[in-house]
């Protein structure tokens, strides 16, 4: 007698690191700069930051070179500057690590 392993029916599935960190952040305004990032782009900064990948390990998962995953890496973080400068994150928390004070 065989029996089929059903994940979805699982108690014991957690979320991944991923969810859980994105999860945690909520609405806030990295996740809404993420969401305007191309997938390729949003999935690289996700693999090597959250779930803390070496360029290797992101290239072999994504089918791509290292040097296409570091191309990748490079302008997801240069479209996010790009944006944090068009529109810089404001609330107390953005202001207290600019200049050191409490907010």
């Amino acid at each position: 007698m065989s029996v089929e392993y059903a994940a979805a029916d699982d108690p014991r599935v957690a979320p991944s690191a991923e969810e859980r960190a994105l999860g945690s952040a909520g609405n806030s305004p990295v996740v809404a700069m993420l969401d305007t990032l191309p997938a390729e782009q949003r999935e690289v900064l996700l693999l090597r930051i959250v779930a803390d990948l070496t360029i290797e390990s992101v290239a072999t998962i994504m089918n791509k070179t290292a040097g296409a995953v570091k191309q990748l890496q490079r302008r997801a973080l240069l479209a996010l500057k790009n944006g944090l400068v068009a529109a810089p994150l404001t609330g107390p928390s953005r202001k207290a690590s600019i200049d050191g004070s409490p907010a």
